[in-house]
């Protein structure tokens, strides 16, 4: 069983630089979330940061 994930949905315009990926993670932290969508830059970008990457590893990948 894992703990409740927590998500946060933010415009965009309030990170400067827009889409900056350092003031999103500011953001997501400031906010205590552990996934963060933000939008306002009108392109599709899905970074995913290494403690995005364990959880989904151990939430969707099997241990063998």
């Amino acid at each position: 069983m894992h703990a409740p994930i927590k998500i946060g949905v933010i415009h965009g315009h309030q990170c400067i630089p827009t889409g900056d990926l350092d003031s999103l993670s500011s953001i997501a932290r400031q906010m205590d979330v552990d996934v963060l969508v933000s939008g306002h830059t009108h392109t599709c970008v899905v970074p995913l940061f290494a403690c995005v990457r364990d959880w989904i590893n151990e939430m969707y990948i099997p241990n063998e």
